[in-house]
């Protein structure tokens, strides 16, 4: 199974690991053997187990190795549809 790394932000926070929020996730693979024609398949619970009502953007992050990966994302979302920008940002909305 490829780890997936869960960060969340509120509107006070940055991204933040799921340990350091009121949230926790429980992650399971349900199935897929990562061919292109039986991609993996994975079942995420994101819990919030604070007093108060949680507001944010949870992001989730899958890494995989490849020798020169391309992939193309849709522009009217990202303004752009090309993977070369950097993954990890600052940016509010996730990529």
């Amino acid at each position: 199974m490829i780890p997936i790394r869960l960060t969340a932000r509120s509107a006070e926070t940055e991204y933040l690991p799921l340990v350091e929020t009121p949230l926790s996730a429980r992650v399971r693979q349900d199935g897929g053997s990562g061919a292109a024609d039986d991609p993996y398949r994975y079942e995420v619970e994101v819990r919030n187990s604070g007093s108060r009502a949680w507001a944010g953007v949870i992001r989730a992050d899958l890494s995989f190795g490849a020798d020169d990966p391309r992939f193309f994302l849709p522009s009217f979302l990202y303004g752009t549809n090309r993977g070369e920008a950097p993954l990890v940002t600052d940016s509010q909305a996730p990529r």
